[in-house]
């Protein structure tokens, strides 16, 4: 189970570093669809047990890892201007993830 989730969060962390620099770029409708394959992610690691892992070193590193990268891809989307519906979709989206991430991680404490 721990090799699942570390592969599960490693992909999280893919994911975000993948959408950061597609927002960077301007590159919004990729981003989005980053965001949905991220959320497939998500839902799939909620089915684990992730409890049994929340102390692993290397579940914590990635977890703090995801955080800083979480803060900065919804930095980057406050910080553009938010014109477009797709903007404000796109910021909408991650905030929801983000809460999803978060709420991952009180499950596993």
């Amino acid at each position: 189970m721990l090799e699942r989730i570390l592969a599960l969060l490693e992909r999280l962390l893919d994911f975000d570093t993948h959408i950061l620099a597609s927002i960077t770029g301007g590159e919004l409708e990729e981003a989005g669809r980053l965001l949905r394959d991220k959320e497939v992610i998500l839902a799939e690691l909620e089915t684990l047990d992730t409890a049994a892992v929340a102390e692993e070193p290397a579940v914590v590193a990635l977890l703090t890892k995801l955080r800083e990268l979480e803060g900065l891809v919804t930095e980057r989307l406050q910080t553009r201007k938010v014109e477009t519906g797709n903007q404000r979709n796109l910021l909408a989206k991650n905030q929801r993830l983000v809460g999803r991430f978060h709420s991952v991680q009180r499950l596993k404490r």
